[in-house]
């Protein structure tokens, strides 16, 4: 991309060379970028923010137990995810379009803001109900929080060197996974399970000070009446939009559990869920640039098809890492520290090859390909694990989880460069969001089949071939305590029924990674031209197979007529 060299040590030289620069240089020239020591500072506060989010998803989870006896409400556990979920899920798109329309470090500053009023509420909650508003918040914020950081990046580095950054993020957020079970597991231990909430507090505020102080180079924000903003953000679509999720979490949170998948109600909130979405879109179709999602973005070859990718990795990944320590904790009877610890080789590799991938990406100049090997290590890990049984030796699941945390590195990140590498500035913080609700909704909607497919088949094989022993029991004494409840004599079978129930929510997840390849197949190859000495790139950063350079307005004024190209 023909943007100024630039790194956070030596900031570009911004004079245009030529009145024919391309869009990239012209964007990337009204960008004031920092210093090295201010971004460095500045990128460690983000750091921290994406690391905040992603330990608050997983030592929650460590702590559940914990919370659900405190309250004595074991019947609300499944509200305490799907309140978060569901208002993360949400609010992806306003946040999308209110980074796109306002000051983008306002937005980001209030949506962390809003994650810690929601987290205090959790942390002072005196009943259950409390506490599911307080997660419902928090999500709220969630929801702003990491598309305004892929955000605020985007404004801070030249296109051409995001992606070992995006990368970082990556990494901090697979080192979050393995800190949360510790962390949590530590807090409980030694004190109350509220300080898991009080800690978020108390870590934001580094990233308060340092974003307040330094942070002073971002674009501003195009001037306009507030009337005018409020009808860019298209309230009327989202209401429709939020409506359309509601329907959804809940039928997937009510299904198989207080209804049955056929019971009227379930089938009447999908219908819904259907014709609210059927509305949502035909307004969008409608309000054109004022929409809130522009459909010139969404219908982008590779958005449209990098958010396929998105939904399919995001809700593959979530379920193995939700039942892999279910697994490692029932059938292996390991304490939840000693679980977190066995999943070191599925960190590791994410952690390495988000890494790998972000550095090796502007050298070879596609993203592509590393979403093809996400494609095949994940299918093939998967496809390993999905052969265990429940004797194997530990040695088995330890080797088969590191390709599939190398297909979760090559994953993570790449469909959110994508967005970062074709979009204009300007529509970059929509794109990102809409990257970011795939991977959610993906995540969601993966781990409730998931929850079905699990509870569904333990439940039928228990009866079948244990029927005295208690499915009640087995189903509702959690993973730490199953070989606790259950009678010695019928211990062996009830395992295997256990670990097969489980390897069948990771035939969930093979049939979604195996299905990404419609995702990598669909998606641009559009080379990222790598930076050049001298100070300044070369040539335009999104640049054809054959070598020919293409102005950005050239490109979409090509691509006008056919918006599935």
């Amino acid at each position: 991309m023909s943007t100024p060299e630039a790194s956070p040590s030596s900031p570009p030289d911004t004079t245009p060379e030529s009145s024919s620069n391309s869009v990239d240089e012209v964007e990337d020239e009204e960008i004031k970028y920092m210093g090295h020591l201010k971004f460095s500072v500045v990128f460690f506060a983000l750091c921290l923010s994406v690391f905040q989010v992603a330990l608050d998803e997983v030592i929650v989870a460590t702590a559940l137990p914990t919370i659900t006896d405190d309250f004595n409400s074991l019947s609300d556990v499944g509200w305490y995810g799907s309140a978060y979920l569901f208002t993360d899920c949400s609010f992806q798109l306003l946040f999308g379009k209110l980074y796109s329309i306002s000051s983008v470090k306002l937005v980001y500053l209030t949506a962390l803001a809003i994650f810690e009023i929601g987290s205090i509420v959790c942390a002072t909650a005196p009943n259950s109900a409390a506490f599911i508003v307080g997660r419902a918040i928090a999500g709220l914020g969630a929801g702003g929080i990491l598309s305004g950081v892929l955000t605020i990046l985007s404004n801070s580095v030249p296109r051409s060197k995001i992606a070992p950054f995006n990368g970082i993020f990556g990494a901090v957020n697979g080192a979050a996974f393995i800190a949360g079970p510790l962390v949590g597991g530590g807090i409980i231990s030694g004190t109350t399970w509220r300080w898991i909430f009080w800690m978020n507090p108390i870590l934001s505020a580094p990233t308060f000070i340092f974003v307040i102080f330094l942070i002073h180079h971002l674009k501003p924000p195009p001037k306009s009446s507030l009337k005018n903003k409020l009808a860019t953000l298209d309230l009327p679509a989202f209401a429709i939009f939020l409506a359309s999720i509601i329907c959804l979490l809940l039928a997937l949170q009510w299904g198989g559990g207080e209804y049955s998948w056929r019971n009227a109600h379930i089938i009447t909130l999908f219908i819904l869920f259907g014709l609210l979405m059927g509305v949502f879109v035909l307004m969008e179709m409608r309000n054109k640039e004022e929409a809130l999602v522009p459909l010139k973005i969404i219908t982008q070859r590779s958005i449209a098809f990098g958010m396929l990718f998105s939904f399919c990795t995001s809700g593959a990944g979530f379920t193995l890492e939700y039942y892999l320590p279910i697994w490692l904790q029932a059938v292996k009877n390991l304490s939840v520290i000693a679980s977190a610890v066995r999943l070191l080789p599925i960190i590791i590799a994410a952690i390495v090859c988000t890494l790998g991938s972000g550095i090796l990406t502007p050298i070879i100049g596609y993203y592509v390909p590393f979403m093809l090997a996400a494609t095949v290590c994940m299918s093939l890990g998967l496809g390993l694990l999905s052969s265990m049984h429940y004797d194997d030796p530990m040695s088995y699941v330890l080797g088969y989880q590191v390709p599939a945390g190398v297909g979760l590195g090559f994953a993570l990140q790449q469909t959110v460069l994508a967005a970062q590498t074709i979009l204009p500035l300007a529509q970059i913080p929509i794109g990102v969001s809409l990257m970011v609700l795939a991977q959610t909704l993906g995540g969601t909607i993966a781990l409730s089949a998931a929850d079905t497919i699990f509870t569904t088949s333990l439940s039928s094989s228990l009866a079948e071939s244990v029927p005295q022993v208690n499915q009640a029991t087995v189903l509702s004494s959690g993973a730490t305590n199953l070989q606790k409840l259950v009678p010695a004599d019928s211990l062996n079978e009830v395992l295997k029924l256990y670990n097969q129930a489980v390897v069948k929510t990771w035939y969930l997840s093979l049939a979604l990674a195996c299905a990404s390849i419609i995702g990598t197949a669909g998606i641009e190859w559009m080379r990222m031209k790598p930076a050049q000495e001298g100070g300044k790139d070369s040539g335009e950063g999104l640049q054809a197979d054959n070598g020919e350079v293409k102005d950005r307005e050239e490109e979409d004024a090509e691509k006008a007529p056919d918006p599935h190209s």
